[in-house]
């Protein structure tokens, strides 16, 4: 008899979430299954005497998390959905990445990198590009070319990477490459660079001649970490170029400028750095980049570029010190 009765409180409470997902989702194809993550995600006006973060007035985004089972899903759903939506009319329910929950160590990543004949985006072309793939913290797979362009390679470019014109005659074209990345990424949880904004915003423009998007994942930067984690007055003064980083963490980079090599060392340097940094799942690595990133000197990086100048009998002219700049 109890069996039966709690059968029949299970029954209802399953019938009372159903009607509370339909009232909160806009379909019955939105209605997430029992026993996964969903995200609530609005936004609330910055209450009385309370400053939002981006300012006063302005609203902030706000995230509520639920694994859903029969009573969190018959009690809180609906009555949180009420609360959103009468915050937020927009307000929206969207099953959660289960990926969200592991250790982000066990996730998949691409690690990605480019060299290029000049540091801005919207003029100059990439004449290398190279990813490889992590799987659970080990390279599982990797690609590089070399990419012909329509532009001179800068003589401060070829002192810095090696690569000279006659090494790009009868190689691919960005577009003939673009299918693979895209593919590439649409198949890992997040992308890896190191200083990603330069890398991220070549893809993107490269893309962008070829008509495509950029895919919108998560970018993790190992740069933002390495600028927190060596702080302080000698630190800061440390050379944060991914030579010099690399060769203090014990990273292997055994031909620097170079897209394949220094892509591989992105990834294992990320992972090396992995118990200091303190995060668990991907969300929380993201988070704690951005906060870190707010907290450093815009201007660090692009100071510590000239370091990574390639060696050479000749010293490097103004305009190769300029691109290590900037690089």
């Amino acid at each position: 008899v109890q069996k039966r009765a709690s059968a029949g409180r299970a029954s209802s409470r399953r019938a009372a979430a159903g009607e509370n997902a339909r009232k909160f989702c806009r379909s019955e194809t939105d209605i997430p299954m029992e026993g996964t993550t969903v995200d609530i995600a609005f936004t609330q006006p910055a209450l009385p005497g309370i400053a939002a973060p981006s300012g006063r007035g302005r609203r902030r985004a706000v995230t509520i998390s639920l694994t859903l089972n029969d009573e969190a899903l018959a009690g809180a759903l609906g009555a949180l959905g009420d609360v959103a939506r009468s915050l937020d009319p927009k307000a929206t329910l969207v099953a959660a990445d289960p990926a969200r929950e592991l250790p982000w160590t066990e996730l998949s990543f691409l690690a990605i990198d480019v060299e290029t004949t000049g540091f801005i985006a919207g003029n100059d072309r990439v004449i290398e590009i190279a990813w490889v793939r992590f799987e659970r913290g080990r390279e599982v797979e990797r690609f590089s070319s070399l990419l012909r362009v329509e532009v001179d390679v800068p003589l401060a470019v070829r002192r810095l990477t090696g690569i000279i014109p006659s090494m790009l005659v009868g190689k691919p074209a960005f577009i003939d490459v673009a299918h693979g990345l895209l593919e590439a990424l649409a198949g890992v949880d997040f992308a890896v660079a190191y200083n990603a904004r330069f890398d991220r915003g070549f893809l993107a423009a490269e893309l962008g001649r070829a008509d495509r998007l950029l895919p919108d994942l998560p970018w993790v930067d190992p740069l933002a970490f390495v600028r927190n984690l060596e702080s302080g007055a000698a630190k800061n003064r440390m050379p944060k170029g991914l030579v010099d980083v690399a060769g203090r963490f014990g990273v292997a980079l055994p031909a620097a400028h170079r897209a394949e090599s220094d892509a591989r060392a992105t990834g294992e340097l990320l992972l090396q750095l992995a118990p200091r940094i303190g995060a668990r799942t991907l969300t929380e690595l993201v988070d704690k980049q951005e906060r870190w990133t707010r907290l450093q000197p815009p201007t660090v990086e692009s100071q510590h570029r000239i370091d990574d100048v390639t060696e050479g009998a000749e010293p490097p002219g103004l305009g190769a010190r300029l691109l290590a700049l900037f690089r």
